[in-house]
C-alpha cells in the first residue's frame, strides 16, 4: 500500500476514527489495539509526516524521527512525557511497518514523502494449500513487543544467506558480517 503526506495529513473522516493505512500499518505487524490508541496513533502519525514535508527532502528518515520527538520534548508549554513516549512508539512502529521511504513532486511542484507498507505475511506452512495464507489458524507471527527502552533501536539485522544459493552453500550478506 502507498501512501502521501498529503493523503496521510488528511483529518480523519469521522471523529475518533483512525486512517486506514494506520490500521493496515499496524494489523501487518500483527498489533491489535484498542480503538482509541489506534486513532491517537494515527492523529500523531499524520502530525510526524506534515512535519516531515516542512523539514523537507535533504533529510534522512531516522533523523527526522529523533527531531520531532526532541522538539516534542522542548516544546511549549511542555508535552507530557507520557504523550511523547506514545508518540514515540508510534514513530517506532511505523519505522519499522514502511519501506521504499522516499520524496517525489506532488501537483503543485511541493516534495512529499511517500512510501509503501511492508507486507509481513510469511509464506504459509507447507500443509497450507496456496491461497490460504488468510486462514485464522496461520496467521502471521506478532512483532516482538514495543519496548519501553532504548534497546528496540538496538534491532538485530536480518540475515540474508537464502538471498542465492550456489552448491548448496548460501552467500553472506555484508550484514551478516556485522554480528561476527
Amino acid at each position: 500500500m502507498e501512501n502521501t503526506a498529503k493523503n496521510a495529513a488528511a483529518p480523519s473522516s469521522s471523529k475518533g476514527v483512525a486512517q486506514p493505512w494506520v490500521r493496515n500499518l499496524l494489523a501487518g505487524q500483527g498489533f491489535a489495539l484498542p480503538e482509541s490508541v489506534l486513532f491517537w496513533w494515527s492523529v500523531h502519525l499524520e502530525a510526524f509526516l506534515r512535519y516531515s514535508r516542512k523539514r523537507g527532502p535533504e533529510i534522512l528518515l531516522e533523523h527526522l524521527v529523533a527531531d520531532y520527538l526532541e522538539g516534542l520534548r522542548l516544546d511549549e508549554p511542555r508535552v507530557p512525557e507520557w504523550r511523547v513516549e506514545q508518540i514515540r512508539k508510534a514513530l517506532e512502529v511505523f519505522v519499522r511497518g514502511i519501506e521504499q521511504w522516499r520524496w517525489e513532486t506532488d501537483t503543485q511542484g511541493r516534495p512529499t514523502p511517500r512510501f509503501r507498507l511492508k507486507c509481513s505475511l510469511e509464506s504459509a506452512p507447507a500443509d497450507v494449500p496456496a491461497g490460504s495464507q488468510h486462514l485464522p489458524d496461520h496467521r502471521p507471527q506478532r512483532s516482538p513487543p514495543i519496548s519501553a527502552g532504548p534497546e528496540m533501536a538496538k534491532r538485530q539485522p536480518a540475515k540474508y544467506t537464502h538471498v542465492m544459493q550456489k552448491h548448496g552453500t548460501g552467500v553472506k550478506s555484508p550484514l551478516d558480517m556485522l554480528e561476527s
